[in-house]
């Protein structure tokens, strides 16, 4: 009888190592997402501060912000739990939309120099960016995914609609 009861609590003992080991196990990938998404969002925000601060032209600035949006749609298309994906991109937002912006105003001020044939010029060129196909598709994922979130999508709209302004301006056809 006592080596009954022995091998029921050796048992219980056993199972209840296990369920704490796997426990453990869930939130240490828990905190390991977190970290390593901590650390993409400190990327972004250094390297898009970098972008609009550095003596570069608006066309290269529109580039590397695209490239870094695209990124950080990744990023938030991989975390699996939707919640933690929406407040993963609005935190890109509050600490990059000064960045953004900055970029933004140079990119407009710029187009607003161009002739009606160099801006054209520079639609067709801005169509065919490698990053253009990708910014398309990415969107189009991150919309279908995030479709019931209203507030995650205020920056991806901001950004799509300075590109987009930035291609229509280039073509004559925004104002």
């Amino acid at each position: 009888m006592v080596r009954f009861q022995y091998s029921i609590f050796a048992s219980i003992v056993k199972s209840f190592n296990l369920c704490f080991i796997l426990i453990v196990m869930a939130i240490g990938l828990q905190s390991c997402g977190g970290a390593r998404q901590a650390s993409q969002l400190k990327w972004h925000q250094s390297y898009l501060s970098r972008i609009a601060h550095a003596d570069l032209g608006p066309e290269a600035k529109l580039d590397s912000m695209a490239i870094s949006f695209i990124d950080m749609m990744n990023e938030g298309l991989k975390i699996v739990n939707p919640k933690k994906g929406a407040q993963y991109v609005e935190r890109y937002a509050k600490q990059n939309d000064a960045s953004i912006d900055l970029i933004l105003k140079e990119l407009d001020a710029w187009q607003a120099d161009l002739t009606p044939l160099e801006k054209i010029g520079y639609g067709v060129k801005l169509a065919g960016k490698p990053y253009a196909r990708d910014l398309v598709g990415v969107f189009r994922k991150f919309e279908k995914k995030y479709k019931q979130a209203k507030l995650i999508m205020s920056l991806s709209r901001k950004v799509k609609n300075g590109l987009l302004s930035a291609g229509l301006k280039s073509l004559g056809l925004g104002g």
